[in-house]
């Protein structure tokens, strides 16, 4: 089978779990159903893209949730998936976090938070420099899917 085709075990029941919404049922229908051009708010296209990503990439053993303070990357462990965390909600952080993940490999997608080190605002400069090395690459990937979606980087 094609990696990029809809795997067979994607449980949709559980793709509900990922929406915010209070009517998850009729909510994850319309989310479906609904191409991305049609798709306007950002909860919404926060949505779309928590239940396609899941879907597509289920078979990976990942899930793509929102999260309520700072991004985090967890390994999947013996009872659940990995989990891609994503900053307070924001499609952009998805995104970022997602363009972490794809360029991870294998080994660091063992490791909490992809095996990276993270200090706070107010680096010095060697630690900034540092950083900026390690957040090329993952912006670059970041820009093409914005742009894939018509957003703003």
């Amino acid at each position: 089978m094609h990696l990029l085709q809809p795997q067979t075990e994607v449980n949709v029941s559980s793709l509900v779990s990922t929406l915010s919404t209070l009517d998850s049922d009729s909510s994850l229908q319309q989310v479906q159903r609904l191409p991305w051009a049609n798709v306007s708010s950002e909860a919404e296209q926060v949505d779309w893209l928590i239940l396609h990503f899941n879907h597509w990439f289920s078979h990976l053993n990942v899930t793509l949730v929102r999260g309520d303070f700072e991004p985090e990357y967890f390994p999947a462990t013996e009872d659940t998936p990995a989990r891609i965390q994503f900053a307070h909600g924001f499609f952009n952080s998805a995104l970022h976090e997602i363009s972490h993940w794809t360029i991870a490999g294998d080994k660091r997608r063992l490791l909490p938070d992809l095996g990276y080190w993270y200090a706070p605002d107010g680096r010095t400069q060697e630690q900034q420099a540092l950083f900026e090395q390690v957040e090329v690459k993952p912006q670059a990937i970041e820009w093409m899917f914005a742009k894939a979606f018509g957003r703003k980087f």
